[in-house]
């Protein structure tokens, strides 16, 4: 549901929350479609360990309230990190291939193919420490703290959601903090992942959980990377206002010459603000919709200097005034509007999206009004009519007016 500048889930009437109590709410609406498709479609019981959920929570919870599960902590898990260990030379043991044998109990069509993702991973791991002031191999082995200092300096030049995905990886998977920083600076690819995890013994969730395989692990590192695309992928701007007054009124857009003064008698008028609000009622009760304010019928622009609203301020504030007192405050929360300049003079947009409850249009001296959008124009439901469509439209909701 459209909120402000948000979006948030609802269960009921009421908000999703974190475990620390803050609402399910984002800015990018398909982010929050993923958290909800993950919540719905997960067998019963908790959230994925590393999912959609785990991660928005612990960018909302933790990062982004200065919390950084890794200040503090990064060394230990670079310690405990046996791949680490492998650079610095601290450890040895059995090949990867016997490891990895062992892990996939067999399956040696398997293990060829694990192994091809060690060979990438060595690569990608290369190139990643020759950024290390020209670090090697080699040097690593001999330069515990330098090496130690890249990885900090790595993980904190990070943005808040490759933090999380470090992080999470990192409990969930006992992981340490090479791979998982591979893999949230795109560095290695999912499969590359669980292959380098497999073949330093790190298939383990977090402490006393059970051994994942390559698919589990793989198919975590997918939902990590995809989580990540959410918040980098290419971003479509809204069309501008001159594309939409060129498409013309519809069911979701209408012009309207003025906020408040007849053109005709050049005099302020109620009806002509009544005009505009039935529209924002009707959008808020429909499907959603935009109202642009300075646009003659026609399509031509005639901008806001009618009104004689002197300051972008002061058309802002009739506008919400008139708002807050003829639909209510909580419908109001369904409605952003803006100032913008287009060719021809100033023109207000006031976006609705679809209201979680039936409102109602009260003007002083007036009988409640119930409005719907019925193709390019706003429509008066009777009581009969507004009733039946109440119940078909907000079935669960509580019934009074907004």
């Amino acid at each position: 549901m459209c909120r402000g500048a948000d979006y948030v889930i609802f269960r009921g009437s009421e908000p999703l929350r974190t475990p620390a109590g803050r609402e399910l709410c984002h800015a990018d609406s398909r982010l929050l479609e993923n958290i909800l498709r993950e919540l719905l479609l997960r067998p019963a019981g908790a959230p994925r360990r590393v999912g959609a959920y785990a991660l928005f929570v612990l960018r909302r919870d933790s990062l982004e309230q200065g919390q950084d599960p890794a200040a503090g902590a990064l060394r230990s898990w670079a310690e405990g990190d046996a791949l680490v260990r492998r650079l610095l030379q601290e450890e040895s043991g059995p090949g990867a291939a016997g490891r990895l044998d062992q892990l996939l109990e067999g399956d040696r069509g398997g293990l060829a193919l694990v192994l091809s993702g060690i060979s990438a991973l060595a690569q990608a791991l290369n190139a990643f420490l020759m950024e290390m002031e020209q670090g090697t191999l080699d040097l690593v082995s001999r330069d515990r703290e330098r090496f130690m200092r890249f990885l900090e300096r790595t993980y904190g030049e990070l943005r808040a959601h490759e933090k999380a995905a470090v992080c999470l990886l990192a409990a969930a998977h006992g992981a340490g903090v090479v791979l998982p920083l591979l893999l949230a600076l795109r560095r290695i690819t999912p499969s590359e992942y669980a292959s380098g995890l497999l073949a330093v013994r790190l298939g383990g969730a977090a402490e006393g959980g059970e051994a994942q395989g390559f698919s589990g692990l793989w198919e975590d590192a997918c939902r990590v990377l995809e989580d990540i695309s959410f918040h980098e992928r290419p971003r479509r701007e809204p069309a501008g206002l001159a594309e939409l007054i060129r498409g013309g009124e519809s069911f979701s857009l209408e012009f309207k010459s003025s906020l408040r003064r007849n053109l005709h008698t050049g005099k302020n008028d109620a009806a002509i603000e009544h005009a505009c609000l039935k529209t924002l009622a009707a959008f808020l009760n429909s499907a959603g919709g935009t109202l642009l304010v300075g646009v003659r019928d026609d399509g031509t622009v005639s901008g806001l200097a009618a009104d004689a609203l002197d300051s972008d301020d002061k058309v802002l504030r009739h506008f919400w005034n008139l708002a807050k007192d003829s639909l209510g405050q909580d419908a109001c929360a369904f409605i952003r509007a803006r100032l913008e300049q287009v060719a021809g003079g100033q023109v207000l947009a006031a976006e609705c999206a679809t209201s979680s409850r039936p409102v109602f249009l009260r003007q002083r001296g007036g009988a409640e009004e119930f409005f719907i959008r019925i193709g390019p124009s706003s429509a008066s439901l009777g009581i009969q009519e507004a009733l039946r469509y109440i119940k078909s439209r907000f079935p669960r909701q509580d019934q009074a007016p907004a």
